[in-house]
């Protein structure tokens, strides 16, 4: 049974990093972005604070979809991808300049 949930969990990584990866080529420049390995331990706890996360490569150049089609972004987002040996981490930095006016 668990290798069931270990292959439907790699089938669901990849599909996310193909349509993740899409979105970033057909939005961003440079339409690369290079995952960075670490040895280092990774906490699922909401910060983004781990050395690795400073050290791997982002992008932040996203355009809108919808509104104002191809047009830069109304807040700046950043995206990077650290990995280690057992895992893919995607981080996101997503800014709002009036943040107390989020419900």
């Amino acid at each position: 049974m668990n290798n069931f949930y270990l292959i439907i969990k790699s089938y669901l990584i990849f599909v996310f990093i193909f349509l993740f990866a899409d979105s970033v080529a057909q939005r961003s420049n440079p339409d690369a972005l290079r995952a960075f390995f670490t040895r280092d331990d990774i906490k699922l706890d909401g910060s983004l604070n781990e050395e690795a996360w400073s050290q791997a490569m982002r992008i932040s150049n996203f355009t809108q979809r919808e509104l104002k089609v191809n047009e830069p972004g109304t807040e700046r987002t950043e995206v990077a991808i650290v990995y280690t040996t057992k895992a893919l981490y995607i981080g996101i930095w997503r800014y709002d300049r009036e943040p107390d006016k989020l419900v």
